[in-house]
Order: C-alpha cells, then structure tokens, then sequence
C-alpha cells in the first residue's frame, strides 16, 4: 500500500532523478573551482548521495513486506540509474562517459545508506 508520506517521497526521488538527467543531458555545465582536483568526483558523490538519500526514503515507505532489503533495492536500483547516466553522457555533445564518474555516484549512494542507517539505529536507541 502507498499511502501518501510514500507518494511525496517517490514524487521527490523521481523528480531529482529527472534533475540529475537534465543535467546530465547539457553539452557544457558551468564548473566551480573546488580548489581540488577532483572537484567533479566530489559533486558526483554529493548528487547521489542526495539521490539515495531519497530513494532511501521512497522506498523504506512503502508498507509491504518486501523480501528483499530497502538498502540493497536502493544500492541496485541506484548503480543501474548511474551506469545508464553515464552511458547516456557518450551520447552528449562535449560530454563523456567516465568510470570514475560512475564509481563517485556508486560511493555517493553507498554513503547515503550507510548515513540513513546510522541514523535510525541511533532514532531506535533514543526511543
């Protein structure tokens, strides 16, 4: 059953993924210095670990009892998204297709459940 917390969260998620395509799909971004070399990684992981941050959220509520864990439905779902990202960037003008790339987004969303995990089992001791 979705009930409406669940709707506002897919209606998030899939409203950032969108974003995160739409950016994707642009021949030439504007850069910010970072002062770093590997500025762009690191705006990679922070895109998605915002992304699994809230897929995380959509999924965890729904109110099924699914067989398979919310962490690895977010994981998976999360490394397809950013695998088909990338190979969409070969299509790109100006743009291209980096496995570095597609590791940063694999960390950002392993570091969001890693995050949303800790933070429940510290919500659970508090209770």
């Amino acid at each position: 059953m979705i009930d409406k917390r669940a709707t506002f969260w897919f209606v998030v998620a899939l409203s950032y993924a969108g974003f995160i395509t739409y950016i994707s799909s642009q021949p030439q971004l504007p850069t910010q210095d970072l002062g770093i070399d590997l500025g762009d990684k690191v705006m990679h992981v922070g895109a998605y670990f915002v992304f699994g941050i809230f897929w995380y959220k959509a999924f965890a509520a729904i109110k099924t009892n699914m067989r398979i864990p919310v962490i690895w439905i977010v994981f998976v779902y999360g490394m397809i998204f950013a695998a088909i990202d990338e190979f969409h960037q070969y299509f790109v003008p100006n743009r291209e297709m980096e496995f570095l790339d597609f590791a940063a987004d694999v960390l950002g969303i392993a570091l969001a459940i890693i995050l949303v995990r800790l933070w429940n089992v510290q919500l659970r001791k508090a209770i």
